[in-house]
């Protein structure tokens, strides 16, 4: 029942897309509407076809990109090459419909349906005679044909051309009558639109709240990392490098990262039985993205509790940790990552915006800002360079007797500077303000050069030891580094305030 509806140019065909659509279906009864026997879809096709939507119709267009490519190899879903085109019948046994010639096809009856229901239940609002030019109505051309085959043997066509711009309505003529146009409310054109997989039943991405979420672990060829819940609080983090160097995150970009890999999800189906996966990049993936997260899951026995045995036991769920892997492959032409779940045999897309935060990332980024963060507590002493001076910040806990008659010994805090006795709250002052000096941002390496201008060397009660020192870079920043490795740029006002409580302080020594 193919029809001739002629061929347009490469731009009007990107303008609005010819699609041929045959519909079978049984007219007739009380109601009018009996059972739908099958659908039969085909495309008018042009060499300068690059459109992924026409993946349903069209078999082979020349420019028609890596989605074309992508199925060239699957036996009954083979692509020809050249401008020709290939019929994709849709073929209802009892209650379920098939792709004809790959019965495997896992067709989504539900999605079926409402084309059928489209085409039955269509009313004209307007009707226009004496229509003189079908182009003023996009019906030159049309952007959709709709071939009907009643039960009875007879045909009907459905023509669909242009919306009106301000009606929204959809403009149509009916078999071979072109001086008489009608409108309908139904945009056909979106609804006889899209490729196989718009029909397809298809794998579930699993829903993961950013909250839920324990471990990220992003592979890539350079520039692995994995980021990990400390457990600590819900945001201590640490990161870890691909060299297996692990530092503390920094709490807020932990928290972006987490929200990223939890907006993930499936946008576009391009293959629902993949044998042939270089043709996506998923061969050899650029990302393999590994999601732990928790969730709250019954027990076995829970789920086989009847319900008087339920009235007893009112066990809750138990927290269950999960992973899911997802490996990223190729840029596809509509702006999205080809994508595997796992061990499925399914391909997807997911966006790349929604990818690149994970993917363009590296342990680096993560990094925890804060310069350094001792407890008083777990510190003996502090020396500190400055100007040319060195001094000696300590902190000492004694037992002294209690003037109290109730308590014999009563414990007593000093701090000193160079072992004189120095007020506490300029002291603490000094000491907080080292503790909340945070990076603008982290680099990878010292760059800056000079001499440093503040030096600190914190000492442990347990006798670790780490030096911070603060060079000077530019009017805006200075360089801080430490002896672990670790650099940033931290703001020039603050560093000076630091060094203003450090006068303050030693200034009665």
């Amino acid at each position: 029942m193919m029809r001739d509806i002629g061929r347009q140019s490469p731009v009007e065909f990107f303008r609005q897309h010819f699609f041929l659509w045959e519909l079978l279906y049984g007219l007739g009864g009380e109601n009018g509407n009996e059972e739908k026997e099958r659908i039969v879809c085909c495309c008018g096709n042009t060499s300068s076809c690059g459109l992924d939507r026409h993946l349903l119709f069209s078999e082979g267009a020349e420019s028609g990109g890596d989605r074309h490519g992508a199925r060239n190899n699957r036996g009954n879903g083979r692509r020809d090459s050249g401008n020709e085109q290939r019929e994709v019948v849709w073929n209802r046994k009892e209650d379920q419909w098939k792709l004809e010639g790959e019965e495997e096809f896992p067709v989504d009856t539900e999605k079926i349906e409402p084309l059928l229901s489209a085409v039955s239940s269509i009313t004209a609002d307007r009707k226009l005679k004496n229509v003189e030019n079908l182009k003023d109505y996009g019906l030159d051309e049309p952007v959709n044909c709709i071939f009907i085959t009643k039960k009875d043997g007879s045909e009907e066509t459905i023509y669909v051309g242009n919306k009106n711009p301000s009606t929204g309505d959809t403009y149509v003529y009916l078999n071979d009558e072109v001086s008489t146009v009608y409108t309908v409310s139904k945009d056909l054109a979106a609804i006889f639109s899209g490729d196989i997989y718009a029909f397809a039943v298809s794998e579930e991405y699993p829903v993961i709240t950013a909250g839920n979420i324990t471990g990220i672990e992003v592979k890539k060829e350079k520039d692995s990392y994995t980021l990990e819940a400390d457990g600590a609080s819900d945001t201590s983090w640490s990161v870890t490098d691909e060299n297996g160097d692990r530092k503390a995150a920094d709490g807020t970009k932990a928290g972006t990262l987490q929200s990223a890999a939890a907006g993930l999800s499936y946008d576009g189906y391009y293959d629902n039985d993949c044998q042939d996966w270089s043709a996506y990049g998923l061969d050899n993936p650029s990302m393999t993205l590994v999601i732990h997260y928790t969730e709250m899951e019954e027990t076995e026995d829970d789920k086989e509790t009847d319900e008087t045995e339920e009235e007893e036991s009112k066990e809750e769920p138990k927290q269950v940790e999960k992973s899911i892997t997802v490996y990223v492959g190729n840029a596809s032409e509509d702006g999205n990552y080809y994508v595997r779940l796992g061990d499925s045999q399914e391909v997807h897309g997911m966006p790349q915006s929604s990818l690149d935060t994970l993917k363009n990332g590296k342990a680096f980024d993560y990094w925890d800002l804060g310069v350094e963060d001792i407890a008083i507590a777990d510190l003996d002493h502090l020396n500190v360079t400055y100007g040319g001076e060195e001094y000696v910040l300590k902190r000492e806990v004694t037992e002294e007797k209690s003037e109290d008659e109730k308590e014999e010994t009563k414990e007593v805090t000093r701090y000193y500077v160079d072992e004189k006795e120095a007020d506490s709250a300029k002291f603490m002052d000094f000491f907080r303000g080292c503790q909340d000096m945070v990076c603008q941002n982290r680099l990878e390496k010292a760059s800056a050069k000079g001499e440093a201008e503040l030096i600190l060397q914190y000492v442990g009660t347990d006798g670790s030891e780490i030096t911070v020192t603060y060079t000077p870079r530019d009017a805006s920043f200075y360089e801080v580094s430490d002896s672990e490795g670790n650099y940033g740029l931290v703001n020039k006002m603050s560093v000076k305030e630091l060094i203003d409580q450090l006068l303050v302080l030693i200034e009665e020594k």
